[in-house]
Parts: C-alpha cells; structure tokens; sequence
C-alpha cells in the first residue's frame, strides 16, 4: 500500500470511527481505530479514539496507555492531560488498596509527570514511598504537594471552615 492510499484511507475512516464512538459502538469503534493504528501510530485522533474506545468498553489499563501515547504526542492538549492523570490516579489507588506498591508507584508517576501541578498524585506517590520505606522520597513528594499552589489554595479553604465551625474559647468562671 502506497503512502498516499494510506493518507486516503486516513481522511476517510477517522471521521467513521469516530461517528462510530460517539453513536457508543465501542467495539466497531474499536476496530476501526486499530486499523488506523497499524497506519499511523503517532496520529493524536487516532490514539484517542482508541484509549476513547477502550474507555468506553470498560478496559481502563488499555485506555490509560493510548491516553498516555497521546500525550506523548500532544502534551498541550488538556482533555489528554486529564484522562491520562484522573485514571493513573484512579487505577494507582485500586493499586495501593491491593497493596500492588509497584505498580501504584508508576501509576502515581505518571499522573505527577502529566500534571506536576496537582497535589493528589505527589501525596499519593509519598504514600507509596513511604509504604515501601523509602522515607526520603516519601518526604520529598510530600514536601512537593504541600508547596503546590492548589495545595496552599486548599488548606486555607481548610482552615477557615475549622475556624468558623470552632467555638470561641470558654472563658473561666
């Protein structure tokens, strides 16, 4: 098959597959984008339509890695950002809960190197560290979620709701 074909095909079956996930036709949606695939495996529609399908048909391991090739590809686009970060997240927590400290540890990872900005991931990855007892790092990424700005914006809001729901001091009789 020549490139130019390859290109044709492209133009013409990314819009049908994607007609195909918004009608929920995982599966045929599914197929569709795997062809693709195997013609141009760096093309963002088509990693997204497959971690889309993949998400649709409940395979959250299969959606995170084409969530993840996708923003290899496309680091700026935030729809990416927050799949690949939100199921990293999720599924690192499942992890955690089944004491699968490894594998929560990569998921973590990658949720802080998609979205360093976000202080779940980092506590979470400390938490791990910490399980493991690599204290140093578990400090380390603490320190870090503590010091980001939605972290700060959020112990405020924290501590104010204390402060209003606390009853003055008594004063002795």
């Amino acid at each position: 098959m020549t490139w130019l074909l390859a290109v044709a095909l492209l133009s013409v079956t990314i819009p049908d597959a994607e007609a195909k996930l918004r009608a929920g036709q995982y599966t045929e949606a599914l197929k569709m984008f795997q062809e693709l695939y195997a013609l141009d495996a760096n093309n963002v529609r088509i990693l997204k339509g497959l971690a889309r399908s993949y998400e649709g048909l409940g395979d959250r391991e299969n959606a995170l890695t084409y969530y993840f090739f996708a923003w290899q590809a496309s680091p700026g686009d935030p729809q990416v950002v927050n799949r690949v970060y939100q199921l990293a997240v999720d599924l690192g927590q499942e992890d955690l809960f089944r004491s699968d400290l490894e594998s929560a540890r990569t998921r973590f990872e990658m949720a802080t190197t998609v979205a360093p900005g976000r202080p779940r991931a980092h506590f979470l990855l400390g938490t791990v560290y910490e399980r493991m007892g690599q204290y140093s790092r578990a400090i380390r990424e603490y320190r870090r979620a503590r010091s980001l700005p939605l972290a700060r914006k959020a112990l405020k809001r924290l501590e104010s709701r204390i402060q209003k729901s606390t009853p003055p001091p008594r004063t002795p009789a």
